[in-house]
């Protein structure tokens, strides 16, 4: 099965009907993923084809994704048919995923494939008028669709000359569509065709595709009715036809389809015409060929306003025009059906549109072209066009009198009526015809308007080129040899001196002007006679053919600055050009002016462009491009002499110092400085000239002053234009910002500073005032519990005695923690950084902790790396660390728990120190107020031992010993503390 025979398959089977113009996308897999054997338009279109037939031919890289979920698909999807959602790759952009309804079916003559359905919406929006078109576009059969209510839309290549009706109720197939709607099929015969009306799509997004194919019936008859010309070509044409009896009295109707004394001749290029809509919206054109092939009275319905237009044709139904029109933006690509007299047939009209201001920048409407492509159309139209001229001129004898009245004179049949003798009244109800006098003659569009010019010209030049008076006996037939005007012949001897031929001086010119840099064209009557390659590629051609081929000048927007009524601006006036090339780039708008030059001895216009240059190379960039980045950059730029005296400055130059650039340009560069910046400014530049200039110089920072005489830092650097050159330059970026931003800084550093002072200040005075208290309180309660003065009477006073001395043990080591965090955070603490054995320490650590752990009944498990490198660390440090960890861990374990203390090498190379206990592990709150100091959790009801854990004279040790310190708690499964010691900082 090809490629035709699938698009045919996604139009008639009903399991791909339904997704045909749905606006979700749909593929059709081949089960080895290989290829992409159908999709709906809208999927083309996210796939990035241009219709189905072209995605068929594309071969699915092996390494593409959607190639291998479609073979995982194939293996897991079950072959009845079922639905599976599946979230794919590759159908939604970079990175996304697009959940999709995926199922197995099986297709007579190809076996399994795999459809995959988008179950949210994917790509851009597409209007079901669009989508329909997309649908028969490259289908290789005559296919046509229609709307539900069944308008025409689109038709295929093949299927535009066999469907000429504009809606299937003109060709009688109302009942057709209902049975289709209804039943989702239906056929009938039309002459030697069967036509089939498939409906397609679901919901509020159904359409219906007409495919027409041979009857076979017809066909094997053995008596078959002959076929006329037109119903072969069009087998769907208006059934509204005349009644035997007067088609036989009446004179002959003229046929639309080309007759075969004037067959369609090939065109072999597009058909261009321009167009122009005011301010409010009326709509008219100006090409005889285009308004001889649609027809006149097509043609007169035009000159309307837009909206009018469009209400009575019908060709934008979503008024995609008017959107374009209310934006004022130039826009292009917009495509409408266009009507035409005697069918009703459209032909695909692409239009474009500039818009146009006056001198005030007064919107007063657009100016645009139009594109028609369908050449065989546009044949067929013409054939028919000369066809009914034909028959206009040959169709019409006078009437015959009746049988019988053979010998009735002819003058009196052609005698003129005599005027009544009596004077009838007019009805009330007749309007009288308007007066002769009224008729005014319809004004010349801009075409012929400029036609007849060029021929006024043409005939002036050569009346000024013939001889006075001819000779006897010279042949008055003999060709006159036509020479310039006077006016031409001054201009062409001001420029060089005349050349023999007018072929040799168009190959002079034409030299001279392929090597300016300006763009230039010269056309005359609208044909593009010659264009060098600056002007080409301003916009966006190759070569002057290919101009050519895409209409010449009507390819261009050629916009005037003069008012609407001229139909040809005067010479030198300034004109706008305006293009779009066949890469469909968008193009900025030229500023030319038009002049009237001689060219082949015959006057022609030039087109000179000089407000846009030819675009850079790529890597290369134009004195104009560069002047633009050094107007946009930030840091202002001065240019000047030795002598410090500036030529030229740039706006950020001129908006640092607060000087126009005419005023900055009659001073020197050391009058732009502070006193105590003049001397290093004009050291810097004797330096320069001198030669003496360093390599990487990082520039100088000066005071500058501006306009008010205040006083900004700036950071200079100077440098030649060239090397040995006479101009300098010199680069400021202004400090003003960076200074206060650091002065902030400095500012915030001392005050923290103070207030750290002050606090380890205070801290001190507290640890000396309470200490000494403190100490004698612990040494009397010592000597109570030993009762070295006698027995105290109860055991309960040495209990107490007891509770007191641990209290002050506390109150003193609480206060020895603050002092030691005062210390660290205002960098007095005294470390000594040398290379550390962490296991020999913390087997000492827990050789101190082992007695409490059996007090806690606590057991202490280690689990130490053999080939541990040393750490760099203050060993007093280190051991505060290692005691603080595992007595915390003790604390939070249960009893009967245990505390692990293990050292490892972690994946990035370092030493890690790991304690973890089998608590029940700590809250947020908790853990928040045991690493931050000074603070502690809040009440609760339930006392827990959390409360007195503090971690945070621990995690700031290891900070200051440059380690880092994690904690991973939670309920019911402990306590992690790991503190890491990067091995970079290993001493050697």
């Amino acid at each position: 099965m090809n490629s035709a025979d699938f698009q045919l398959q996604g139009m008639t089977d009903p399991r791909l009907a339904v997704h045909a113009a749905g606006a979700l996308p749909a593929w059709l897999w081949s089960l080895d993923g290989a290829c992409i054997l159908w999709a709906n338009p809208v999927g083309v279109s996210i796939v990035g084809a241009t219709n189905t037939s072209a995605l068929a031919s594309r071969h699915v890289d092996p390494d593409d994704p959607r190639r291998r979920q479609v073979v995982q698909l194939a293996r897991r999807l079950p072959p009845t048919g079922a639905v599976q959602l599946e979230r794919m790759r590759g159908y939604a952009g970079l990175g996304s995923l697009l959940t999709c309804a995926c199922s197995r079916l099986e297709i007579r003559g190809v076996g399994g494939v795999i459809l995959v359905r988008a179950a949210e919406p994917a790509g851009r929006s597409m209007p079901l008028v669009e989508r329909l078109q997309r649908l028969v576009d490259g289908v290789d059969m005559p296919v046509a669709a229609f709307s539900r209510d069944g308008r025409f839309v689109a038709a295929s290549n093949r299927g535009r000359p066999l469907f000429s009706i504009g809606s299937l109720a003109e060709g009688g197939l109302d009942g057709l569509r209902d049975n289709a709607l209804r039943e989702g099929r239906a056929e009938t015969s039309v002459g030697l065709w069967r036509l089939v009306l498939q409906r397609v799509g679901s919901g509020d997004d159904i359409g219906l595709v007409a495919l027409l194919e041979p009857n076979v019936s017809d066909r094997s008859s053995t008596h078959p009715a002959p076929l006329t010309e037109s119903e072969v070509e069009f087998p769907l044409r208006n059934t509204a036809t005349i009644p035997p009896m007067q088609a036989v009295e009446s004179p002959p109707e003229p046929d639309n389809s080309p007759s075969r004394d004037f067959p369609p001749q090939r065109r072999h290029h597009p058909l261009r015409f321009m167009w122009r809509m005011d301010a409010e919206g009326r709509f008219s054109f100006g090409s005889d060929e285009f308004t001889r092939i649609i027809g006149m009275r097509t043609a007169s319905g035009f000159g309307r306003l837009w909206s009018e237009i469009t209400d009575v044709f019908g060709f934008d139904p979503e008024g995609r025009v008017a959107k374009a029109v209310e934006t004022r933006n130039t826009w292009s690509g917009i495509t409408l059906l266009w009507p035409v007299d005697g069918s009703d047939a459209r032909l695909r009209v692409e239009l474009s549109g500039l818009p146009i201001y006056d001198r005030a920048r007064n919107f007063v409407g657009y100016r645009g072209f139009g594109v028609c492509r369908d050449r065989e159309g546009l044949a067929r139209l013409a054939a028919n066009r000369r066809h009914e001229f034909s028959f206009s001129e040959t169709s019409h004898p006078p009437p015959a009198g009746p049988a019988g009245s053979a010998d009735t004179e002819p003058s009196e049949l052609l005698q003129q009526p005599t005027e009544p003798d009596t004077t009838v009244e007019t009805p009330k109800n007749v309007l009288p015809f308007r007066p002769p006098v009224d008729l005014k003659p319809p004004p010349l569009t801009p075409v012929e308007n400029n036609a007849f010019n060029e021929l006024a010209r043409q005939l002036s030049a050569r009346l000024e080129g013939e001889p006075d008076s001819a000779e006897p006996g010279t042949n008055a037939e003999q060709p006159v040899v036509q020479k310039p005007s006077e006016a031409t012949q001054t201009q062409v001897d001001g420029l060089s001196p005349p050349e023999p031929t007018p072929q040799a001086t168009i190959a002079r010119d034409s030299l001279i002007l392929d090597l300016l840099p300006g763009g230039v064209m010269i056309h005359r009557a609208g044909r593009a006679l010659y264009a060098n390659p600056a002007f080409l590629a301003q916009v966006g051609y190759s070569s002057l053919q290919a101009l050519q081929e895409a209409g010449g000048l009507d390819a261009l927007l050629v916009q005037a600055d003069m008012p609407a009524a001229d139909s040809m601006p005067p010479t030198g006036s300034p004109v706008t050009v305006s293009a779009t090339p066949p890469s469909g780039a968008p193009q900025q708008p030229i500023t030319a002016r038009l002049f009237v030059v001689p060219w082949d001895g015959e006057p022609a216009h030039a087109l000179i462009c000089g407000g846009a240059s030819a675009p850079s190379r790529v890597g290369h960039a134009s004195a104009e491009e560069l002047a633009t980045i050094v107007d946009t950059a930030a840091e202002g730029i001065l240019m000047f002499d030795d002598g410090g005296h500036i030529t030229a400055c740039n706006r950020s130059a001129e908006a640092l110092f607060g000087h126009s650039g005419d005023s900055l340009t009659q001073r020197n560069l050391a009058d732009l400085f502070a006193p105590e910046s003049q001397g290093a400014v004009r050291n810097y530049l004797k330096g320069l000239v001198d030669d003496d200039a360093r390599l990487l110089d990082h520039g100088r920072e000066v005071l500058g002053r501006v306009r008010e005489d205040s006083l900004i830092p700036l950071a200079m650097t100077m440098g030649r234009t060239q090397t040995e050159g006479p101009n300098f330059f010199a680069v400021f970026r202004d400090l003003s910002q960076s200074k206060k931003i650091e002065t902030e800084l400095s500012q915030a550093r001392r005050q923290a500073e103070r207030a750290a002072n002050a606090k380890a200040d205070v801290l001190a005075r507290i640890s000396h005032e309470i200490r000494t208290p403190l100490t004698s309180i612990i040494g009397f309660a010592e000597v109570m519990i030993d009762e070295k003065f006698g027995s105290l009477g109860n055991e309960r006073y040495v209990e107490y005695m007891k509770d007191i001395r641990a209290s002050g043990e506390r109150i003193i080591a609480f206060i020895d923690n603050l002092l030691d965090l005062s210390r660290i955070e205002t960098g007095k603490l005294d470390l000594a950084f040398v290379n550390q054995n962490l296991n020999e320490i913390v087997e000492q650590c827990v050789a101190v902790m082992q007695p409490q752990a059996n007090r806690e009944r606590i057991i202490i498990r280690t689990s130490l790396a053999h080939t541990l490198p040393p750490v760099v660390a203050d060993a007093q440090a280190l051991r505060q660390i290692t005691l603080n960890l595992i007595g915390n861990s003790i604390h939070l374990a249960n009893a009967g728990g245990q505390v692990i203390v293990s050292t490892t090498i972690n994946d990035f190379g370092d030493v890690a120190l790991r304690v973890r206990d089998t608590g029940h592990g700590l809250s947020e709150n908790e853990l928040a107020a045991a690493t931050e100091p000074f603070r502690t959790p809040a009440p609760s009801d339930q006392a827990s031992k959390s409360a007195d854990v503090s971690l945070s004279l621990t995690k700031a040790l290891v900070e200051a010993n440059r380690a880092q310190f994690h904690i991973k708690t939670g309920p019911h499964s402990g306590t992690l503390i790991e503190v890491v010691f990067a091995q970079t900082n290993a001493l050697s």
